[in-house]
């Protein structure tokens, strides 16, 4: 919780941008986010991870007020090019496209080849219009001018700030089901929970307790990846799960790896190519790799559950609605 000695950060965001963090907030849930401005130089003061960050509205609403829109937690400040971070964040800049995102860019004075500081933030929530923090226009002058703030939580308007703002987002966190993802998690998985260990241990044996694409067979960090999340009985099947390495897993529910259903004999892994510009090159040697595949032709993934992790999952932050699995 807050105490007097804790700082709240507050950036201005765009209406562009509230609707397209809200579309992907409805389809995934809590996630990273990205508010950006122009200039390698921080202009607020040194903030320690886990600050509290308040995402406000550029503009009044029709009624004259600025509202906070939703919030979530510091991470760091740091300075990419224009094209890194949207390969980095996508969408989530605010903008729908690449192109979209530039002239955003170059509407506030700059240009491709632009340096921008970045403050990222993860565990975001938005609010829907209804649930928005209205700021009294008594404390409204603190929020006019300039694109970011600071303020101490124990100044009377940080302590209404915090407290509504934290008020608004507790249906987010009270209770698995408060929220889309949390709907959906429960809904995916209600018919299923008997029948997890089951499927799990038919997974394990079919790829011979083995990682398909690296063949490790260390258990301890092999896990098994649903191609497409579960609904109903239909995907609850051997031929929707592959055993793999915990890391790779991650990045394949990230939409940063996806398959490539070749023929009935050949699957190959998919890499983003993105890996290499913003993070490392370590994982592009996966790229192309032909996966493991039991030799029992009707355990083995379904092509329209691979074509469809690929077509909806892969580099999904690049997407509007990209799916989140």
């Amino acid at each position: 919780m807050y105490n007097s000695k804790d700082d709240v950060l507050v950036c201005k965001v765009s209406k562009t941008w509230y609707d397209i963090l809200d579309t992907e907030y409805i389809i995934s849930g809590s996630m990273a986010g990205c508010c950006w401005e122009l200039g390698n130089q921080n202009n607020v003061s040194d903030l320690d991870p886990g600050t509290l960050v308040l995402f406000i509205t550029e503009q009044r609403d029709k009624d004259g007020y600025f509202r906070i829109l939703g919030g979530g937690f510091l991470l760091d400040f740091h300075n990419k090019s224009v094209k890194d971070v949207w390969d980095i964040y996508g969408v989530r800049c605010g903008a729908s496209s690449y192109d979209d995102f530039l002239k955003d860019v170059i509407a506030k004075g700059g240009n491709e080849n632009s340096i921008l500081n970045v403050v990222r933030t993860i565990n975001v929530f938005i609010f829907d219009e209804r649930e928005s923090v209205r700021i009294p226009k008594a404390i409204e002058d603190f929020f006019v001018n300039g694109s970011r703030f600071v303020f101490k939580y124990d100044s009377p308007h940080g302590k209404f700030l915090v407290q509504q703002t934290l008020k608004a987002r507790s249906p987010h966190i009270e209770k698995l089901g408060a929220n889309w993802q949390g709907m959906f998690y429960m809904a995916s998985h209600s018919n299923s929970s008997a029948f997890f260990a089951h499927f799990e241990a038919k997974v394990f044996a079919t790829y011979d307790y083995k990682c398909a694409i690296t063949q490790s067979n260390v258990r301890p960090v092999l896990e098994v990846a649903h191609i497409k999340p579960l609904y109903d009985d239909e995907f609850q099947s051997i031929r929707n799960g592959i055993l793999m390495r915990s890391d790779l897993h991650k990045l394949f529910k990230g939409g940063y790896i996806t398959l490539d259903y070749v023929s009935e004999d050949d699957i190959r892994v998919v890499v983003s190519k993105r890996f290499k510009s913003i993070w490392s090159d370590e994982y592009l040697q996966y790229d192309g790799v032909k996966i493991y595949l039991p030799e029992d032709k009707d355990k083995r993934p379904k092509k329209k559950f691979i074509d469809w992790h690929k077509a909806y999952c892969y580099e999904n932050w690049l997407n509007i609605g990209g799916s989140h699995t």
